[in-house]
């Protein structure tokens, strides 16, 4: 079920939501790509961008998530 953006799963599996946000996250730094490549931008413009736009999308609803040992980088 996708509720405030987020899928939310009968047995608290949070694996695939991960991946999920992670390729939106990839398709919007996709999307930016002509920003990075623009030559009269200095890198803390960039970063603001990236920032203001990729972050935020990956990262809502996360703080509240419970992952198992399985899906954490050790």
């Amino acid at each position: 079920m996708l509720y405030l953006g987020a899928t939310l799963h009968s047995d608290a599996i949070h694996g695939s939501e991960l991946a999920r946000r992670l390729g939106m996250a990839r398709k919007d730094f996709d999307s930016v790509q002509q920003v990075w490549k623009h030559a009269g931008m200095s890198m803390a413009q960039k970063l603001r961008i990236f920032d203001a736009c990729i972050i935020p999308g990956l990262l809502y609803g996360l703080g509240t998530i419970w992952l198992r040992e399985s899906e954490t980088y050790a």
